[in-house]
């Protein structure tokens, strides 16, 4: 079963099928709700490699509610000006940081926002500059992480960030994921479409052309802030943003509706908000789950640059998480 059978709404645009495919029969095109895949029939011989690694139709398996964990922390940056400017306490990009730095991996793999909202990049970097800037903060819009590894260079290590879904996608496809060192999975509720960003910017009382969009940032939990070309900026407390536009499911992909992933559970590391330190923190932290050996090795090779404290009540940390973890257990059965 090759591509043309995969249902258009199981489609989590994610990449990986026009990566794997060995005869460029694959593309990836946006359209009005996220980026797909777009099928060259001339190109296609119908071998399936497509099919049998996409994480849209293919579901795995995973313990519990949250996966397979061997280390619970709350981490942030010991850098002030990275911590605050972050999403959540800046863990990732220092840990990235710390891994291009002491050449444990040679790049980081990693989406980051741009100029236009609706066209969020992948980047593949080794310099430590890309990673200290608001636009890796958290996109609150479609990406398609894994069309950018289609050629890695087989002698270099990378580290790769992505959604859950995306991490998913990697552990399903070996030959891809023999390239990546170390996986970094951000929790993830649902996927907004890039109809939710329409709104969202119609719904601006600034009119003018929209020249950047940060969906995080400037302490935590954050604002919204959106720059126009001349000069005026639209800002919004960023949990207000979230529950007027993002519980409204008419903005989420269809896919996420059904989802089976939240805390991407297959990652060496998985990195969400602590939301029960809400109102305690106004710099930000990052709830820092270890799933993996490799992950502890790298936290570790971090920890100059990061505060780190162990998770001792889990249950209590995990209280807001249960309850989208349990409509992933849901759509699980």
């Amino acid at each position: 079963m090759g591509f043309r059978y995969v249902e258009r709404q199981k489609c989590v645009g994610c990449g990986l099928c026009y990566s794997v495919c060995h005869f460029d029969a694959i593309e990836m095109v946006k359209n009005e709700f996220s980026f797909i895949p777009n099928l060259i029939e001339d190109n296609c011989t119908d071998c399936g490699n497509c099919a049998e690694v996409c994480p849209g139709i293919n579901i795995l398996d995973y313990p519990g509610k949250f996966g397979s964990i061997t280390k619970s922390l709350i981490c942030s940056a010991n850098d002030q000006s990275v911590r605050h400017n972050a999403s959540s306490g800046g863990a990732c990009r220092t840990i990235l940081a710390a891994l291009l730095d002491k050449a444990i991996v040679d790049k980081v793999i990693i989406t980051r926002a741009t100029d236009d909202p609706y066209r969020p990049e992948t980047i593949i970097t080794d310099k430590i500059s890309d990673l200290m800037t608001d636009r890796l903060n958290s996109i609150y819009s479609p990406t398609s992480p894994l069309s950018a590894i289609k050629k890695l260079d087989e002698k270099l290590k990378y580290a790769f960030v992505g959604l859950p879904c995306h991490i998913a996608g990697l552990e399903l496809c070996p030959e891809l994921k023999k390239n990546i060192f170390v996986t970094i999975g951000i929790f993830c509720h649902h996927t907004p479409s890039f109809k939710f960003v329409d709104k969202f910017i119609n719904d601006l009382a600034e009119k003018g052309e929209v020249n950047t969009m940060r969906y995080r940032g400037d302490g935590w939990p954050g604002s919204t802030a959106v720059s126009h070309k001349g000069g005026a900026k639209s800002e919004f407390n960023f949990i207000d943003m979230w529950y007027k536009y993002n519980i409204n499911r008419n903005f989420q992909l269809s896919r996420c509706t059904e989802c089976t992933y939240y805390s991407a559970e297959f990652a060496d590391i998985s990195i969400g908000d602590p939301w029960h330190m809400l109102g305690q923190d106004n710099d930000g932290s990052s709830l820092v789950l270890i799933r993996s050996r490799k992950g502890e090795d790298v936290v570790n090779a971090s920890e100059s640059l990061l505060t780190i404290k162990e998770v001792t009540n889990f249950e209590e940390v995990m209280q807001f998480h249960e309850i989208n973890s349990q409509i992933k257990q849901q759509n699980k059965k």
